[in-house]
Order: C-alpha cells, then sequence, then structure tokens
C-alpha cells in the first residue's frame, strides 16, 4: 500500500486548512468593526452612562490597548469556529473513498444536521439567551433591598469573553441535543429500553439545564423541559415506525 498518497492528501488539506484561516482572519479584520458592533448589539438593553443619560450597550474600557487585543481575541474566535468546520469537511472528503455509500450518506447527514443546529444555537443565542441573561444579572443592579448602590459599566473585554462563554454553552447543548437524537433513532433498538431510561435522560438533561443555562429557575425549566419536548417527540416517532 502506498502510504506517500495519503501523506499529500493530508498535507494538502492542512494547507488549504491554513489558507482558509489566513482568509478568514483578513476578512474578520476588515470587518471586525461590523462584527463588534453586531455582538454588542446583541444584548438589546439600554442603560445610565455616568451623565445619567440613557445610551444603548454602554460599554467602557481601562487600558490603551484593550480595543485591540479585544479585536485580536474576536478574529482568533471567529476563524478558528470556521476552520473546524471546514477540518470537519475535509476529514469526510478524505474518509469517504474508503466508506460504503450508507456510511457516507450517514456521516454526510451528521454533518448537515450539526451545522443546522450550530446555525439555531448561535441565532438563540443572540435573540433569547443574551437579552435574557443580560437583564436577569443587571436586575441585581436595580435591587432595592440593600442599602449599597450599585453601578453597573461594562467592560467590552469581559464583555466578549461573557459572549463567548454562553457561545459555547450553546453549541454545547445543540450538539447534546444531537447526540441524544443519534441514540435514540439508531443505536438504541429497544423501545422498552428507551422508556426504562427515561428518568435517567431526565436527570441528564436537568444537570445540562443546571450548568449551561443563567442561575434563575426559568431559565433552567424552559431548557429542560424543551429536552424533554425533543426527547419524547423522538420516541413518539420511533413508535410510528415500528
Amino acid at each position: 500500500m502506498n502510504y506517500y498518497v495519503y501523506y499529500l492528501e493530508i498535507r494538502n488539506r492542512i494547507i488549504l486548512l491554513m489558507v482558509t484561516w489566513l482568509f478568514t482572519a483578513f476578512i474578520c479584520y476588515l470587518y471586525k468593526e461590523v462584527i463588534l458592533f453586531f455582538i454588542l448589539n446583541s444584548t438589546n438593553v439600554c442603560q445610565l452612562n455616568p451623565e445619567n443619560q440613557v445610551v444603548s450597550n454602554y460599554f467602557i474600557f481601562t487600558d490603551v490597548t484593550e480595543i485591540f487585543y479585544v479585536y485580536i481575541d474576536l478574529i482568533l474566535f471567529l476563524s478558528n469556529q470556521i476552520v473546524l468546520f471546514s477540518f470537519f469537511y475535509h476529514f469526510l472528503m478524505f474518509l469517504s473513498p474508503g466508506l460504503y455509500k450508507f456510511e457516507y450518506y450517514n456521516l454526510y447527514l451528521l454533518m448537515k444536521i450539526s451545522f443546522l443546529i450550530f446555525i439555531v444555537s448561535v441565532i438563540l443565542l443572540n435573540i433569547f439567551l443574551m437579552p435574557l441573561s443580560w437583564n436577569f444579572f443587571l436586575n441585581f443592579q436595580d435591587n432595592n433591598f440593600t442599602s449599597i448602590p450599585f453601578f453597573f459599566e461594562a467592560k467590552v473585554s469581559e464583555y466578549l469573553v461573557y459572549y463567548i462563554n454562553l457561545y459555547y454553552l450553546c453549541l454545547f447543548n445543540g450538539q447534546f441535543s444531537l447526540l441524544m437524537l443519534i441514540y435514540v433513532s439508531r443505536f438504541s433498538t429497544s423501545i422498552m429500553k428507551i422508556k426504562n431510561l427515561r428518568k435517567v435522560f431526565y436527570f441528564i438533561f436537568v444537570v445540562v439545564s443546571t450548568l449551561t443555562t443563567p442561575p434563575d429557575v426559568l431559565s433552567q425549566l424552559c431548557l429542560s423541559f424543551i429536552l424533554i419536548f425533543i426527547y419524547e417527540i423522538i420516541i413518539f416517532f420511533k413508535l410510528l415506525v415500528r
């Protein structure tokens, strides 16, 4: 077997990934202000500046180089995410000559569903989760039960870290739902086995919701009920197929 051919293919695909990363980083640098504006406006919340004027998304920075490093972190974050999807595509193309048609079809379908879940997770993050979590934490500033006054001034670098952490949490929840779907639809052939594991799955859903949502009961219950609903829908359609 000529392993040199595989070496050349792996080398070429690594070079393509590096070129993709460089071009993506360059494009993100050109549109860095637009991207940062989009992320900063995902909270959709108005605040008061030190002059008691209502402004939208009031952020500060305390170091002269902070904005520069924020742009660098943002460019690296977006470039790494895009290259990650490119890596999975090249990985599938590298394995495709040695796969059966049904194996290739299943992996290709898995990648499409995973990418669709990724898009939905990003939309939910920017439309629902960011404003919800932002309002929840800002409510402590308006708490009238304490005599200590609080005034919140968000640093742009800390906000970016907060956004990236929530992004990874949403991504984890979405891919976790996909793994749950694969387990129920593919690896578990017994309907009774799925029903008997219902309590275990419910407990896992509650734990995941507790670890990946803001520390309020409403968010935890909403995510738990969504995961439970998806799980029950999968079981229902599997029964219909049987």
